[in-house]
């Protein structure tokens, strides 16, 4: 007889779909469950960094071109065939689905074989892989009420976001004598960090160029740039292409400069630190205005528009921000992170 529960999580494409995923694992870190994920090639290092078993599903959409049509179709029921097999070796207790088309094989897999299944939707605008799924899936969770494209039934449960354990641990505060300012830009860096703010620092007097500490995560491409702008600015800086340790340093940023997918906006939720938001411009249904707006109801923000950049009040707010006002940490006490888990030990007893 089986001692522990097991359980798929489908996650793949981008770190805001795959770190919703290890953020609910970590919350089943005992030895009564077993976690699988199924993923792309795309993410897979992210889940061996984190010693995270897993098995790659070589999955497609439709092609654009028409004509090649059929060879996508006998794809994707390929796909689907490997993961009835997989299942039937395996035998999990729950399949949890977590957005992207990377999610279509295994959730349509568990329907086939009658096992209990849960989507999460990350943002304040349902993708279109997770419409789809929400008409056959068991349960659906939501991080954000109301969210559109989703209507509201019995099957649906606010949640909240997942959110890694690590967040939620008091930590004292670096003794730095400079304000720092913390950039991030999703899982793989923003371009428009890296050129259009730049220029905006260039702007800035002397006295508040030496008052602040610039750590950002950028390109790999961009760094070098980077380092000769800030060099020749003579503001302090640190650059990296991924932070291992974002946890630190959003705990000691006094300002946090970021993209607004919605797991990067929750980690920033749980702490009190004033953030200026740019939703990327061409998100799919505009979800990261979407999601900026749901934030800003209950966070100190200032959204901006990149495509038409104010930099006079990008100036006036980050003195406001930064210089006029003592830096303040309060955390967010939240359980979010397990109504989540909670939902999942639902669909495991019955």
């Amino acid at each position: 007889m089986k001692k522990f529960k097991k359980l798929f999580f489908c996650t793949g494409g981008t770190g805001g779909h795959v770190f919703p995923a290890i953020s609910l694992y970590e919350n089943f870190n005992d030895s009564n469950h077993q976690i699988i994920f199924l993923t792309d090639k795309r993410c897979e290092y992210i889940l061996k960094e984190n010693g995270i078993d897993y098995k790659i599903i070589n999955f497609t959409t439709f092609n654009k071109k028409i004509f090649l049509w059929p060879i996508s179709f006998f794809k994707i029921i390929k796909s689907i065939f490997e993961c009835v097999r997989l299942f039937l070796m395996e035998k999990p207790d729950t399949v949890v689905g977590f957005g992207s088309y990377v999610s279509f094989p295994g959730l349509i897999s568990a329907k086939l074989l009658k096992i209990p299944t849960i989507i999460h939707e990350q943002n304040a605008v349902m993708g279109k892989s997770n419409r789809i799924l929400s008409k056959i899936v068991d349960y659906i969770a939501l991080s954000y009420k109301n969210t559109k494209f989703c209507k509201i039934n019995k099957k649906v449960f606010y949640t909240g976001m997942p959110i890694r354990s690590i967040f939620y641990k008091k930590k004292i505060k670096r003794n730095r004598y400079k304000k720092q300012i913390l950039i991030i830009g999703g899982s793989q860096g923003a371009k428009v960090f890296s050129t259009l703010i730049p220029n905006i620092f260039k702007k800035l007097d002397r006295r508040l160029k030496e008052k602040i500490f610039i750590c950002q995560q950028t390109q790999i491409n961009q760094k070098k740039n980077l380092q000769n702008i800030y060099k020749d600015l003579n503001i302090e800086f640190k650059l990296e292409s991924f932070f291992k340790d974002i946890y630190d340093e959003m705990h000691n940023a006094d300002l946090i400069i970021s993209r607004c997918g919605s797991s990067s906006l929750a980690e920033i939720e749980t702490f009190s630190t004033p953030a200026f938001l740019f939703p990327l411009p061409h998100s799919k249904n505009n979800h990261q205005y979407e999601n900026a707006k749901r934030f800003s109801e209950k966070n100190e923000c200032v959204i901006f528009d990149e495509t038409n950049l104010n930099e006079s009040k990008f100036i006036k707010e980050l003195k406001k921000k930064i210089i006029n006002k003592a830096s303040k940490k309060l955390y967010k006490k939240n359980s979010k992170n397990l109504k989540l888990k909670d939902l999942v030990l639902r669909t495991l007893s019955t």
